[in-house]
This record gives C-alpha cells, structure tokens and sequence, in this order.
C-alpha cells in the first residue's frame, strides 16, 4: 500500500490542505447517514455540508424524535400536532437535499441510548452500508444531544459498521469543549443552508435559528480563514487507507490553540 502523504500546519496558521493529507483516506463514498435529536439539528449542524454533498452521495437523515416538545403546547396544538408539524419541516428539508428520511419513535426530551433504540439505528446502519456517519458532539447541554451521539457509537459497534465517524456542533450556547479536526468552507452555500434552516419556521421565529447558526459559522469560518465553515471533530482514530467524504469538499485545518 502506497504511504498516504502528510503536510505540517504551522501552530496559529489555517492551512488549506486535502482531507488525505492529514488522515490518510482515498477514495469515494456512496451513502451518508445521520443520527440527530430533533428536526433542525441537521440544518443547523451541518446544512452547508449537506447542501454540498446532496448531488455527490445518497444521505439518509435518522432523527430520533419529532421534536414534539419544542414548542409551548396550547389547547389547539398539543404535542401530537406539534410533532407532525416539525416532521413536515424535516421531510421538506430532506426533499431539498434529496435526503431518505426516518424517525426512530422516542419522544422529546426522553431519549436514552437503551438497548432497543441501538439496534434500530444498527440495523439501519447494517442495510444502508454507509462510509460515513455523522451526529453530534457528546458533550451538550441538552440530553437528547448527549444520547444522540451514545446512540451512534453504540449502533455503530453493534453493527460492527466500519465508517467514519464525524461530530458536529449545536451552537455557541449548547455544545462545549469542542476541538474541530476539520473545517468545511461553507461559503458559497451560505444561503442554500439558511433555506434548509428556515425550512423549520417554528424554531426559526425572527429568523432566530438562522442568525445564531449564521454567527458560529462566521466564527468558525474566521478562524480557517473563510467566509463562512462547518466545524467537525473525529472521535475516533483515523486510520491510513480509510474512504472520506471529505476529499472532495473544500477543507481546512483549524488552527492550532
């Protein structure tokens, strides 16, 4: 096997570099597949990614709930109406993304990486064969977060799945000790992600979501010298000759802190 290639990155320099360079990966992926909490997650966490894969690999959204507890219910729109309202903005971003769709059943606000709900999401894993999947960073301060990314790892070893593993943030003022190992360039896709975004217009009141989501990805882009980025971190260790998706985005290693 050849040896992948290696760049060095001069401490406080963002240097733009190929994902191969700094994790030794080659090749294609064909299927993404993601694991989030709620409708919003994923446009918020990774809109822009998405955005710029959607016409390159298959992506299959799981969201673990309907997010039926994020609004305030009233006598006309309990908590079942709630959920069908925000299923209907997810299925609408998928359809922008050309995404396959799945909602795994537990309810807002009560998920728990317990055995059943793992080996769903495995047997997903198992069936779909992805190179890659994505979830979010463990350490957040909403516990549906925190299961998402215990429910990814588990079903990831429970169905023996072998692709990368890729964390995203939830925002300035919900995930913390986060350290990216990867910067996507989001740029020129700014306002296709603020569409995905505002697909869900019952989190987005005054443009909410959009502006906060829009500010992180200023800073995040600051740092790797872009308009605008979408940070990731790998909690697992790479290896020389693994597939990424990466290869084919526009990529930077975050400065060194």
């Amino acid at each position: 096997m050849q040896t992948p290639p290696t760049v060095a990155v001069s401490p406080g320099r963002s240097t733009r570099i190929a994902i191969p360079a700094l994790f030794g990966y080659r090749a294609v992926m064909e299927t993404i597949v993601t694991v989030f909490a709620h409708p919003d997650d994923e446009a918020a966490g990774m809109g822009g990614t998405l955005w710029l894969l959607k016409d390159q690999v298959r992506i299959v959204l799981l969201c673990l709930t309907r997010g039926e507890r994020g609004l305030r219910p009233t006598a006309e729109r309990g908590e079942l109406e709630i959920g069908k309202l925000r299923e209907g903005e997810l299925r609408e971003t998928a359809r922008l993304l050309g995404a396959d769709v799945r909602f795994l059943g537990p309810t807002d606000g009560e998920v728990y990486a317990h055995r059943e709900i793992c080996e769903d999401v495995a047997s997903i894993l198992r069936a779909e064969e992805p190179t890659a999947v994505f979830t979010i960073w463990p350490i957040d301060v909403h516990p549906d977060h925190r299961a998402a990314a215990s429910i990814a790892r588990r079903a990831m070893q429970l169905s023996r799945c072998t692709a990368e593993l890729w964390m995203a943030e939830m925002g300035l003022s919900q995930t913390a000790q986060f350290d990216p190992d990867i910067c996507v360039d989001i740029s020129s896709v700014v306002e296709e992600k603020n569409r995905l975004i505002r697909c869900h217009a019952c989190q987005n009141t005054d443009d909410r979501l959009v502006t906060q989501t829009a500010l992180l990805n200023r800073l995040r882009g600051a740092k790797a010298g872009v308009t605008a980025a979408e940070a990731f971190k790998a909690p697992l260790t790479r290896l020389a000759g693994r597939v990424s998706l990466f290869d084919r985005l526009p990529c930077f290693a975050p400065p060194q802190a």
